[in-house]
């Protein structure tokens, strides 16, 4: 059986939804800012946020533990970014970590405000660094399996 609903009905749901869940902008305050980069620096991350990122509302670190760069943005979303080895043709592979909700027939990104986004990188990093001590622990153990990129 087909769906009755017109196209304007779910594109309507859909509008709801994205308005619900997608605010267009979070400033991020002075005072947000420093204590956001003391909390990160605490962790052991180091800023590489440039002067036109910084403009733009973008605050980046790299992490020396998992070597990887994370990214929270003024626009509500929180980003990893891990370096492809030669191998694999470099370049960065970007992971968008934000949490994304089906509305209607595709997924919608739900952007947070600047506390939620802090806490959502905290979480992350933590779970990353574990990830990566158990893979280097078993690239230890079993030296000859084959290696993925």
């Amino acid at each position: 059986m087909y769906l009755t609903r017109s196209w304007t009905e779910w594109y309507g749901e859909s509008k709801q939804l994205n308005n619900k869940y997608m605010n267009k902008s979070f400033p991020m305050r002075a005072n947000f800012r420093l204590a956001a980069d003391s909390v990160l620096r605490t962790l052991g991350l180091e800023s590489v946020t440039t002067p036109r990122m910084a403009n733009n509302g973008t605050m980046k670190y790299y992490d020396p533990g998992s070597n990887c760069f994370y990214s929270i943005s003024e626009g509500g979303y929180v980003r990893r970014y891990i370096k492809r080895g030669y191998r694999c043709g470099g370049g960065t592979n970007q992971y968008q970590l934000n949490r994304r909700i089906q509305t209607g027939h595709r997924k919608t990104t739900v952007l947070h405000n600047p506390l939620e986004q802090l806490g959502i990188l905290v979480s992350v990093i933590d779970k990353y660094r574990v990830e990566v001590l158990v893979r280097e622990t078993r690239r230890a153990a079993f030296p000859y399996t084959v290696k993925n990129c």
